[in-house]
């Protein structure tokens, strides 16, 4: 059974007797409000998620009692332009997952149209992310539930609705899968939701959503009593219950004797998981593997440094704005003395501009970066792609992996446009603090699997 619920009923009913859109987010006034939906959606739970305008991460994380996380798939233009083709409206693809405890809960496809130059420079300058637009331009934008459907054993549902304001229009279509509603839903093993259906889905979007159902791992119980570390032939092994840990690949993990640091952190993670693995609680151990099943193959390690290499020529630390002051001043704060560093460590000429087009760093510079990290063993290797993909910096990444900046002063560094940001309008409770917590985990990961590698 298919049921269709019109925007028509999820508005509220002004003093006319017309209908007018909900306001995003809680708004609180003398006149009655109606949100009534069709009678077939029985679950209280359900008909609150079906409403939701604007919290529903922090509805999903309240109803399971645990954090939940946003992971996105998919983040595209939809138009083939030019880079300096800025003609409105421009036209964003997103698909994400809210995932909690390592289970998808909600798959969401959005298609976000900027409207004017102020939506635009925000995200295409001054790189605010989709999902952000509407705070960080400080508007309230309208809500409008344009469809609610529900599968024919009750157990999934999906809805079509629109964000709207003058600068931005966005139109989202959210899945919950099956059982989700089951408060233990993230506690227990099940197949991925399917990807989205119906009139807001794509099949960009079903492609990424298949191909994370095919890499999700099955929710794994810890099955061990006791973790060590043992000297064997010569290396340090990591054991549970006197059994080596081997990497996906069947290799066993194996650690130098001079990185006897190294391999009780890698312990220590597998001693600190508690009834269940926990979604991306082993760092540590991901990048060891990483090495010794990836970066050990010379093809492998060419193609991964023609991948960072990209990195340096759209470099953050050397794309500098000239407003606002607060952000100035936190670039100059944080981005110059990598450069300088970078400059003078190498001796190489790193160009800072504030012309997004014309950030091109020149050819002896890029010849002697890639020389240098050509060198890398393969550990370092890997904790510096780790470090480059997260901070989006060459140079950052860089930086850390030589021991040059901590792990704070990176995070801090990858986060400069975010700072000026919420020192401006303030923390969205449950998205920056954890965005703040994930990357200082992985730049601090990288940082430990650099030291002596």
């Amino acid at each position: 059974m298919v049921v269709q619920y019109s925007s028509a009923s999820s508005r509220r009913i002004g003093k006319n007797g017309k209908y007018e859109p909900n306001h995003f987010g809680d708004v609180m006034s003398q006149r009655e409000t109606s949100c009534m939906l069709p009678a077939v959606f029985k679950n209280p739970v359900q008909r609150i998620m079906l409403m939701a305008n604007g919290n529903l991460q922090r509805v999903l994380s309240a109803y399971y009692n645990m954090p939940v996380s946003v992971d996105v798939l998919l983040n595209e233009p939809v138009d083939a332009r030019g880079a300096k083709d800025r003609r409105l409206p421009i036209r964003f693809r997103r698909v994400i997952n809210l995932v909690c405890n390592a289970t998808v809960v909600c798959t969401a496809e959005s298609i976000v149209e900027l409207l004017t130059d102020k939506a635009a420079d925000l995200v295409v300058r001054q790189g605010v992310g989709i999902g952000q637009l509407f705070r960080y331009m400080n508007v309230l934008p309208t809500f409008l539930l344009r469809e609610a459907k529900l599968s024919d054993d009750d157990e999934s549902f999906e809805r079509l609705y629109e964000l709207r304001c003058d600068d931005v229009v966005c139109t989202i279509t959210e899945v919950f899968p099956d059982g989700m509603l089951d408060p233990d839903y993230c506690t227990r093993p099940h197949p991925a939701p399917p990807a989205p259906i119906g009139s807001g889905a794509t099949a960009a979007a079903a492609a990424a959503a298949d191909k994370l159902a095919q890499n999700k791992a099955p929710t794994i119980r810890r099955f061990w009593r006791t973790v060590g570390v043992e000297e064997r032939d010569g290396a340090l092994a990591v054991v549970l219950d006197s059994r080596p840990i081997k990497t996906p690949d069947g290799s066993q993990i194996r650690i130098a004797t001079s990185q006897n640091v190294l391999a009780w952190l890698v312990a220590g993670e597998w001693e600190a998981q508690r009834e269940f693995l926990g979604s991306h609680s082993l760092p540590l151990t991901s990048l060891v593997c990483r090495a010794i099943d990836g970066l050990s193959d010379e093809q492998v390690r060419i193609d991964v440094i023609d991948k960072l290499i990209k990195y340096f020529h759209t470099d953050s630390a050397c794309l500098h704005e000239s407003f606002p002051q607060l952000l100035v001043d936190l670039q100059q704060k944080h981005y110059m003395p990598i450069v300088d560093w970078a400059r003078t460590a190498y001796g190489i000429d790193v160009g800072v501009t504030d012309n997004l087009f014309a950030l091109r760093q020149g050819a002896e510079a890029t010849k002697v970066l890639r020389r240098a990290v050509s060198g890398f063993s393969p550990l370092k290797l890997a904790a510096f792609e780790k470090a480059v993909m997260s901070a989006k910096s060459f140079l950052i990444g860089l930086a850390l992996v030589e021991q040059r900046i901590t792990a704070e002063e990176a995070a801090m560094a990858a986060q400069v446009e975010t700072l000026a940001q919420t020192q401006r309008w303030g923390e969205l409770e449950n998205a920056h603090d954890i965005d703040n917590a994930a990357i200082r985990q992985i730049l601090g990961a990288s940082a430990c699997a650099a030291m002596g590698a």
